[in-house]
């Protein structure tokens, strides 16, 4: 949250929703008109994000997408720029994958967060 509020943001795309509580962290710093977009490759925990994110207050600024990221981010590359800052915390051999959107999908002084977290060892 600090991050997104110290880079101004307007715009944040995140990449792995799971319950969603980065993503309502990320939202509470957008300002009154700015939108999170988060992709979800998982129906059932972008379900249970959804309604984490309705408890907190949020839905009016996040946007949730179910299914594959990297079928998601080619069709929101029109719409999304520019974008900051991103977090990008899904599954962690696509990072470099990912890590090529947020680049594409950035401008000067985006920040790009990944969260490279290994759990037991995979």
């Amino acid at each position: 949250m600090l991050i997104a509020r110290m880079n101004g943001a307007r715009r944040i795309l995140e990449i792995g929703t799971l319950g969603g509580y980065s993503t309502i962290w990320l939202a509470r710093a957008l300002p009154l008109h700015g939108i999170l977009t988060t992709l979800e490759i998982d129906a059932k925990h972008a379900k249970i994000a959804a309604a984490n994110i309705r408890r907190a207050g949020l839905s009016r600024v996040v946007e949730i997408r179910q299914g594959p990221a990297l079928e998601t981010l080619p069709k929101l590359e029109a719409r999304e720029r520019p974008v900051r800052p991103f977090f990008i915390d899904a599954d962690k051999p696509s990072n470099p994958e990912y890590f090529d959107w947020a680049l594409r999908l950035s401008r000067p002084g985006s920040v790009i967060i990944v969260d490279n977290v290994v759990r037991d060892g995979l």
